[in-house]
């Protein structure tokens, strides 16, 4: 099958992945409208690899056509990483314009649908890659997007607020038309019959519908449609947004399975969970247990930040660190089927990281621990301590977590005892900087240096005297021999 997107090129649909990804390396060099083009056929390709993977899927209807006004956002979307979804059960929450708007500016902003936009505007609506939604039960003209909200996004940002804006800058222009050169205002007319033609176009837009006629069949689909596309699929989610979805899934499969029972890992509904979101066992299983982790510490810890302080998502990175690592499990008090550190641990963890303000810059911070690759590091020192029988990771100790000096500090000279010289390199080296030294800095620094000076003599003298004493050992040794 091949696509013809537009007379500039036209791609072959059964490219397999690898041609892809190696499609015109040179594009950097194109003009800036070949750019969007370019970014927009690469885009379109991975679409099409993308509607290979879910042609198969036995749980999606034949695709039809529905007015693009009746599409919505889903506030329960992953990607969006909702701490609270509000669940499918009510269709005005799920559609009220408020929600709408908050939606739609946060995927805008999170996952830059600027440069969607562009490549959209530029070469039109191509619908390769149906959207993927769910009729309500209780208002079936009323289509949640399951897949497809940043595309969603991107048209509903073209139709109303870039065409409305680009009217206006249309209208302004032809009010005061000796202002502007005539190629201006070709172009602004231009711009705006190339926004309404997008909207014609998307007036009736292509879905897909789940086949789904209640909220339990939809949510037991949903992790299908996910786990093909994006958790080992065409466009991978954030980690922390994996995580939230598949603890969250984890957590309905367990409360089903053990109702009443307290949270705990069980083998049997992991290797269930990582065959329906495409994973191993135990990339599922630690994924569990890093948003477990993440989720506990912030209900203890989020009261107890510095005023204006909060935690991001980039902070799951520090979880997914402590989970992997066994030496920081066993630190942080993390049994291996844990799903919370310890309250000691978690303590420990908060004064190192967390107690004082972070800026922007981790240079800047005064933390303990000024970034989170620092847990990695901890993890280097205890192993390096191990085979040079030294002692930097034991500066760290999580039950007695305020005498623990700035990482900085404790990183530095473990750096420069791995970076230790022979006797031979050092000397050499301390020669050299004397005999670079300004002769009237030295002088000026007479009173200062003088004791330091007589220091170093007395080192001197006493090594001279030790290798004296090891020579005569030497020679009455050899002479013995003979």
């Amino acid at each position: 099958m091949t696509i013809a997107v537009s007379d500039a090129l036209t791609i072959e649909a059964k490219l397999p992945p690898k041609h892809v990804r190696g499609l015109r390396p040179d594009a950097q060099k194109w003009n800036k409208n070949k750019r969007v083009s370019f970014l927009w056929h690469t885009a379109a390709l991975r679409v099409v690899e993308g509607a290979d993977l879910m042609k198969n899927l036995d749980c999606l209807k034949t695709p039809k056509h529905v007015p693009f006004t009746s599409l919505f956002l889903d506030p329960n979307n992953p990607r969006i990483a909702p701490t609270e979804p509000p669940g499918y059960d009510d269709v005005a929450v799920l559609t009220e314009s408020e929600v709408q708007r908050e939606l739609e500016d946060l995927i805008a902003k999170k996952y830059d649908t600027d440069p969607l936009e562009a490549a959209i505007l530029g070469q039109g609506w191509v619908g390769l890659d149906a959207i993927v939604v769910w009729s309500h039960p209780d208002d079936p003209k009323c289509n949640i997007v399951i897949e497809g909200n940043r595309r969603t996004t991107a048209l509903r940002r073209l139709r109303v607020t870039r065409l409305k804006k680009e009217r206006k800058r249309l209208a302004d222009m032809q009010a005061k038309p000796r202002s502007f050169t005539a190629e201006d205002l070709r172009e602004q007319t231009h711009r705006v019959k190339q926004l309404e033609q997008i909207v014609a176009d998307t007036d009736e837009i292509r879905v897909v519908p789940v086949k789904a006629d209640t909220r339990e069949e939809l949510e037991a689909i949903i992790p299908r449609i996910t786990g093909v596309r994006h958790l080992a699929g065409v466009k991978e989610w954030k980690n922390y947004a994996q995580g939230l979805y598949v603890h969250n899934r984890y957590e309905a499969l367990f409360r089903s399975r053990f109702p009443g029972q307290k949270l705990r890992l069980d083998q049997q509904l992991v290797e269930a969970l990582a065959a329906e979101v495409s994973l191993s066992d135990l990339a599922t299983k630690r994924m569990i247990q890093t948003a477990a982790t993440f989720s506990h510490f912030r209900r203890e810890f989020t009261t107890e930040l510095p005023s204006g302080e909060s935690f991001e998502e980039e902070d799951f990175y520090l979880f997914e660190l402590i989970v992997k690592k066994p030496f920081l499990r066993q630190k942080f008090g993390m049994a291996d089927d844990g799903l919370h550190l310890s309250a000691m641990g978690e303590t420990a963890l908060f004064k190192w990281v967390f107690a004082k303000p972070r800026p922007n810059k981790a240079e800047d911070s005064d933390n303990i621990f000024y970034r989170h690759e620092n847990l990695l590091i901890w993890d280097q020192m205890q192993k390096y301590d191990r085979e040079r029988h030294s002692s930097f990771a034991l500066e760290f100790d999580t039950e007695n977590p305020d005498t623990a000096p700035p990482m900085r500090i404790v990183e530095a000279e473990w750096r420069t005892h791995q970076a230790k010289q022979s006797p031979v390199t050092v000397i050499e080296r301390l020669i050299r900087e004397f005999r670079q030294m300004e002769r009237q800095t030295v002088r000026d620094s007479a009173d200062f240096l003088a004791p330091l000076l007589q220091q170093l003599a007395d080192e001197v003298e006493s090594l001279r005297e030790e290798i004296k004493v090891r020579n005569r050992h030497r020679g009455r040794g050899a002479k013995d021999a003979r």
